[in-house]
């Protein structure tokens, strides 16, 4: 399925590399990275600072959506206030020692820039441990704790956004000018279905004819196919 147009996700990144899984051990939780998405496109902090991406759907993200008086106008104004500025490393260095405030005022994290994102667009109401999140207390939000309280705080959806018929690709064989590849990963890109494959050395003639016809009747719903 693809993302409905006009409307405010969240997603959170499971780690893939070592500073992700670092992120993760030190936090607790299975998330390493939080952003926006709306309409093919990301908005988030990450060490390239405060920007926007467009969206490629990867196999490591779990996808909610906001609730509906978080107004994607309001985030998208707090985006554009802020877009240019760097990453807050002394608030990620906080995190990792427990030092309180220690951050930078002008920067951001992913879960920092989010949850004051969330914040501004619901007029500064919001509240963790007493203190306002007008304060900037969203310093001490990893992206774990950011998806724990937005769920606590009933701001997204009880489920995440499937999209198993990406994930059911990983792993089949498929025939493409005379060469059996296997996906090993799977993603869109805007209308695009961007495959990862790796050459298999033998071909089964049986995994042939029905991994193929399973393969063409299931990208008949989509626009274009890229192998790589």
């Amino acid at each position: 399925m693809k993302l409905k147009r006009n409307t405010l996700y969240i997603s959170f990144h499971k780690p893939t590399q070592p500073i992700g899984y670092l992120i993760s051990l030190w936090t607790l939780g299975k998330y390493s990275h939080a952003e926006f998405i709306y309409n093919d496109y990301v908005f988030l902090a990450n060490p390239g600072g405060v920007r926007m991406n467009p969206f490629i759907y990867k196999n490591n993200m779990d996808i909610y959506e906001l609730d509906k008086n978080i107004s994607a106008t309001d985030v998208l104004e707090f985006f554009v206030a802020n877009k240019g500025k760097g990453y807050d490393y002394l608030g990620i260095l906080g995190q990792f020692f427990y030092a309180g405030k220690v951050q930078d005022d002008g920067r951001y994290f992913c879960s920092e820039f989010c949850l004051n994102a969330i914040d501004y667009a619901l007029q500064f109401t919001l509240t963790y441990k007493l203190k306002s999140l007008k304060d900037r207390v969203g310093y001490e939000f990893n992206p774990h704790r950011l998806y724990k309280y937005l769920k606590n705080m009933e701001l997204i959806d009880e489920k995440e956004v499937e999209w198993m018929e990406l994930r059911n690709l990983i792993g089949i064989e498929i025939m493409e000018q005379g060469k059996l590849l296997k996906v090993t990963d799977a993603m869109l890109e805007g209308d695009n279905i961007v495959l990862i494959t790796e050459t298999v050395e033998k071909a089964k003639k049986d995994i042939k004819e029905t991994k193929k016809g399973k393969w063409f009747e299931w990208i008949d719903l989509r626009k274009y196919l890229i192998i790589y």
